[in-house]
């Protein structure tokens, strides 16, 4: 039997990359502690541009909160898209580990919703924080990074991530 929850007992929100022109500079990712978590979905939101010559994320792992050194944490999980005038997403099954994923070639100048996961088992023993970090892109464009948390404990809103 299914059970009706709200929001806020499954998941946890946090934005990781602010909506901002990713023509700027590379944008360096809040991190997520994992230590409650089953695991985290990045959503990344893409608006329309002109001429992008990137679309580069890569992802982290960290063995602390702040400062510290990070490390890949490359991952073969399966990866959704949306693209310009799409209106179901489109699974993407990565035969190879990666730490960064390029999707120029996937998006070109067109908005896009990219969803991507990572779980818990995906880090390496020593670390528990992670991080998805952008590059720039070569071009105006708005974009941004939002996670949610999928909590082993619930309430999740009462988790720090």
């Amino acid at each position: 039997m299914l059970q009706n929850s709200f929001f806020g007992e499954e998941v946890i929100p946090k934005s990781i990359i602010d909506p901002v022109d990713w023509n700027a500079a590379a944008m360096t990712g809040a991190r997520i502690d994992m230590k409650d978590l089953e695991k985290v979905i990045f959503i990344i939101t893409l608006n329309s541009a002109t001429t992008r010559t990137a679309v580069t994320v890569d992802l982290d792992q960290h063995t602390v909160g702040t400062a510290g050194t990070p490390a890949a944490l490359a991952v073969t999980n399966s990866y959704y898209h949306k693209v310009g005038a799409a209106t179901v997403f489109t699974k993407v099954e990565p035969t190879v580990a990666e730490d960064e994923y390029d999707f120029l070639a996937l998006v070109g100048d067109n908005k896009a919703v990219i969803v991507m996961e990572v779980h818990s088992s995906d880090l390496t023993d020593t670390y528990r924080w992670i991080s998805m970090n952008a590059a720039d892109s070569g071009a105006a464009g708005i974009g941004s990074v939002m996670a949610l948390g999928v909590a082993r404990l619930k309430p999740a809103a009462a988790l720090a991530v």
